[in-house]
């Protein structure tokens, strides 16, 4: 009787692991875009860029909450190490952020510091994200990822 109820339990841990929520790292996601907004800027004040297909793009906005809400990126790709930045990224992006409903976190560009903005689709659902720049408004966790994206920008800016 025990063997029985440990081969159930051990059964029931096996399905209970195997079943996976959407996760913007999966090979379902059809997008995944980041960058920085600042709002109380002159000129071009996006800095986004979109994976998709295996391309990193580049937007062509300039920002990122404009007259026709929507974003458009080039038509041609950046270069392939670019890209390779870019899926750093989306893979690392935490399961605190997948998982939870929240889509704001902190003040962001609440003090004129800008913003960090995320957005993928999985399947037919779309998620964005608004995270502040000032990293210490942010959990750790948050602000460790915040300081990779800021370094992947520097690098593609």
């Amino acid at each position: 009787m025990k063997k029985l109820a440990y081969l159930t339990l051990i059964g029931c841990l096996f399905v209970l692991t195997a079943c996976k929520k959407d996760k913007a790292t999966e090979a379902e996601t059809e997008y995944f875009i980041f960058g920085e907004n600042y709002g109380l800027c002159g000129g071009d004040c996006a800095f986004l860029y979109k994976l998709e297909d295996g391309k990193l793009y580049a937007d062509e906005v300039d920002r990122l909450f404009n007259d026709t809400n929507t974003l458009t990126f080039a038509d041609e790709p950046l270069a392939p190490a670019s890209y390779t930045l870019g899926v750093a990224l989306q893979e690392s992006l935490p399961d605190q952020l997948v998982d939870n409903p929240e889509d704001t976190y902190g003040c962001p560009d609440c003090a004129d510091q800008g913003l960090i903005y995320l957005e993928w689709k999985t399947g037919s659902n779309i998620y964005k994200r608004y995270l502040d720049n000032a990293e210490e408004e942010l959990p750790d966790w948050l602000a460790e990822y915040v300081q990779d994206i800021k370094a992947v920008l520097d690098q593609l800016n």
